[in-house]
């Protein structure tokens, strides 16, 4: 799959303690044998064994640094303003790249020169085991801004790649956010660049009970609505009160049910519920999602597995 030329791709990868990670993600970046690879490591002082995996491959970096920083998108921006790369992406220390990704990103640049590229993504985890393909679609500006309130688009950040001098344009990362930054800045990139899309699986996103996706999953919301707030003068017809609850039903609400369907007391569901009715009446009738998770929080435990295991 060579192509010539090969545009040069840095790729930087945020870590802080994810040392039983660390390694896969490095060999699955370096083991590319991709000639025009920039690679750059961004190590937030760990006290594991990070460094000596870090030293391990440091000969096969561009450049790498382990010292204390703001948080994931602090290191990234640093990471970014040492990049010479022409396409830019970034592969946190717990995610992959699949082989031949950045083949794959190259030749689909080169079709669409200045274009965001985005490849499908696989969810997997290895406790317990099993891998989910995600197929993206629909990343517009307009999905990605109003993306709490049903709007189609499916997004993954580890398939994501962009032109750096765009990344450069917007000003890089807010380093404000610890959670959304990555979406904030799919809002200003995409306000002015296009999309081509890699139709194959390019990168592995990994869920354990330590990232912040799952673990701290219900903090999201306030982020959640600073960043939709942020974009949505875009969008007259947007109102707050829709945000706070699609938001409230997305990061609060949905983990309550998952709990629920795993085990846990209903109680979570019932009180989650119930605080959105109270704050929200109207806009809470007229939601399909309030409605399917209380169709959901009333269905008996095995039926309610049955049906997830032969929903397509």
């Amino acid at each position: 799959m060579s192509i010539e030329p090969q545009p040069r791709i840095t790729i930087v990868t945020p870590s802080f303690n994810q040392g039983q990670y660390l390694e896969d993600t490095l060999v699955s970046v370096l083991n590319q044998n991709y000639p025009n690879l920039e690679y750059i490591v961004i190590d937030g002082g760990s006290s594991d064994n990070s460094v000596d995996i870090i030293r391990t491959y440091s000969h096969r970096l561009a450049w790498w640094t382990s010292e204390k920083d703001q948080g994931q998108s602090d290191a990234l921006n640093k990471g970014f303003a040492k990049a010479t790369g022409e396409i830019f992406g970034w592969i946190n220390s717990d995610d992959l790249l699949l082989p031949d990704a950045l083949h794959r990103v190259a030749l689909q640049y080169q079709k669409s020169p200045q274009h965001l590229v985005i490849g499908d993504t696989i969810l997997f985890s290895s406790h317990p085991p099993f891998e989910i393909l995600q197929r993206q679609f629909g990343v517009t500006f307009e999905n990605m801004v109003m993306n709490w309130i049903g709007r189609r688009m499916t997004w993954c950040q580890p398939g994501t790649f962009f032109p750096a001098q765009a990344f450069r344009n917007v000003g890089g990362l807010d380093s404000s956010l610890r959670y959304v930054f990555d979406r904030d800045l799919m809002c200003r990139l995409l306000k002015d660049s296009a999309v081509a899309y890699v139709r194959e699986p390019i990168a592995k996103f990994r869920l354990h009970g330590e990232s912040k996706t799952v673990a701290e999953s219900p903090r999201w919301v306030d982020e959640q609505i600073l960043v939709t707030k942020r974009y949505s003068k875009s969008f007259p017809d947007l109102l707050d009160d829709k945000i706070f609850l699609e938001c409230h039903l997305c990061s609060r609400l949905l983990p309550a049910l998952r709990s629920w369907s795993q085990g846990e007391p209903r109680g979570g569901i019932v009180k989650e519920l119930v605080k959105l009715f109270a704050a929200y009446p109207l806009l809470a009738i007229g939601s399909p999602r309030f409605w399917q998770a209380l169709l959901r929080s009333v269905t008996p435990r095995p039926l309610l597995a049955t049906l997830d295991r032969n929903l397509p």
